[in-house]
């Protein structure tokens, strides 16, 4: 995929933005980006855009094109109101492209006048780290330019407390398998609360994903999370005027 390709790809692909917010104060704190119409690029899903640019090499090269996007989005928010972030997905697999480089999103965010820290790097288990002691050597070099990090989909994989424990969040989300009808289920309620206790010893936020309804909120809410997000607050919108400050 040569340059031409990939800028005309990133061209047609769009973000929908889904607020995060205090689960006490309803107040945004941060909103995610979420890719939309890769169909009409010819892909299949999100992952499929992905797994091709890996396959040919190009994926950090598309990532940071992404990245831009995602913030000249968010722009016209900003301008509005200044206090939230960015709650932006990466593809771990970034850092085996030949072309990886640090910088980068510095640079982008200085040249459209966004603090250093906007950024939350979202990171899930989907593609398993290489190396740990290296992914943990990048991910600090992102939190000493200001970054936080955010372990994604949190519980559903087999390393997700070894990512834990080399990454040092600053936030983890709770996958929406665990929120769903936690009302009824005590297993999901035990295992949720001592994510929360274990992430509050170590000084981590947890957020609640997938929320859908009142009983979910108030069960999160209850056992100690500190934020929530779901189709219960706002669906995903590709239109920035749906989206709110506080919910």
């Amino acid at each position: 995929m040569d340059r031409k390709r990939l800028l005309k790809i990133v061209e047609q692909l769009d973000f929908a933005l889904q607020p995060i917010t205090d689960i006490n104060s309803g107040k945004v704190v941060a909103f995610e980006s979420l890719l939309r119409n890769y169909e009409k690029v010819g892909f299949s899903s999100i992952d499929d855009v992905f797994d091709s640019a890996y396959k040919n090499r190009t994926l950090y090269a598309l990532d940071i094109l992404l990245r831009e996007k995602a913030l000249l989005k968010l722009r016209k928010l900003y301008e509005f109101n200044s206090d939230f972030k960015l709650f932006y997905n990466i593809d771990n697999r970034i850092l085996e492209m030949n072309d990886y480089e640090n910088g980068i999103t510095k640079s982008l965010l200085h040249k459209m006048d966004y603090p250093t820290d906007f950024i939350t790097f979202e990171i899930s288990e989907k593609h398993e780290f290489k190396s740990f002691v290296e992914a943990q050597t990048v991910f600090r070099l992102y939190s000493e330019q200001g970054f936080n990090i955010a372990l994604d989909d949190f519980g559903t994989g087999f390393s997700g407390l070894k990512m834990l424990y080399y990454l040092n969040p600053e936030y983890i989300k709770i996958d929406r398998f665990f929120i769903t009808d936690i009302l009824n289920d005590k297993k999901k309620k035990i295992f949720v609360s001592s994510i929360v206790s274990m992430a509050h010893q170590l000084n981590i936020k947890v957020l609640a994903e997938g929320v859908e309804t009142l009983d979910e909120l108030n069960i999160c809410k209850e056992i100690g999370c500190d934020l929530v997000q779901g189709y219960f607050i706002q669906r995903p919108t590709k239109n920035i005027n749906k989206l709110k400050f506080k919910y």
